[in-house]
């Protein structure tokens, strides 16, 4: 079977491949009003971030077919992945080291093709809440690789767990698709869980190691992806 950039979203029963999601850690308790809750898949509704500069065009996307082989630069903290996106496979497929509870963004850095697991489906079997601002979410020097220590707060962004919503999987696999579907340059703040990828790509503490993905974060362009768990308030 022949991978596109695109594996058709189809959902299987089969168990979870590696990696597997560990225990997101505690949730603050309470949640508070936080921010208006927009249509999180519709640009229009969502507020961004201000002073977004014009930048430079984001490219073409790139297509290749989806892989088994992968990179070994990653270490296993919390830390940004940029590169380039050159494959997306679908929960439910069972190669490219695909799975039933995640997104496998393939992310081209430095040569090799890095793996980043992004939940679909919660470590509870829930539903994930989503979602997506225009801008970049932080400023910071867009540079092709692995760089850890990297720290991204959700609260210190101004968020909060009640402007996000609730995504059955289906439904935000086919939105995480849509919403980087012409993408070339990204940067994904996660967790690396071995040398050939990341996951964690969702609130995690709020205070240094929460995870999103900034879609074109080189241009005017650029959009935030953030995803948190039924059991995380903040």
């Amino acid at each position: 079977m022949t991978f596109s950039r695109f594996v058709l979203l189809t959902l299987c029963a089969c168990g979870p491949a590696a990696p597997v999601e560990p225990d997101a850690g505690a949730s603050d308790a309470g949640a508070d009003a936080g921010l208006p809750a927009p249509d999180a898949g519709s640009p229009a509704a969502d507020a961004g971030f201000p002073g977004t500069d014009a930048g430079i065009p984001d490219g073409v996307a790139m297509t290749r077919t989806c892989t088994n082989t992968f990179g070994s630069q990653v270490s296993a903290v919390h830390g940004r992945l940029d590169g380039l996106l050159v494959a997306i496979v679908a929960p439910g497929v069972r190669t490219c080291n695909g799975d039933s509870d995640h997104v496998h963004l393939q992310v081209l850095a430095n040569g090799s093709v890095y793996d980043v697991a992004v939940n679909v489906r919660d470590n509870t079997g829930g539903d994930v809440f989503f979602l997506a601002r225009d801008g970049a979410a932080v400023s910071f020097v867009w540079a092709e690789g692995w760089h850890p220590y990297e720290r991204l707060s959700y609260p210190n962004l101004g968020l909060s767990s009640g402007a996000f919503t609730a995504k059955p999987i289906a439904v935000l696999a086919q939105q995480v698709e849509s919403e980087l579907a012409t993408v070339n340059h990204v940067s994904i703040f996660a967790t690396g869980y071995g040398p050939s990828g990341v996951h964690d790509v969702h609130y995690r503490d709020g205070v240094s190691a929460d995870g999103a993905i900034i879609a074109r974060p080189l241009s005017g362009g650029a959009r935030t992806l953030f995803f948190h768990f039924a059991n995380q308030s903040f």
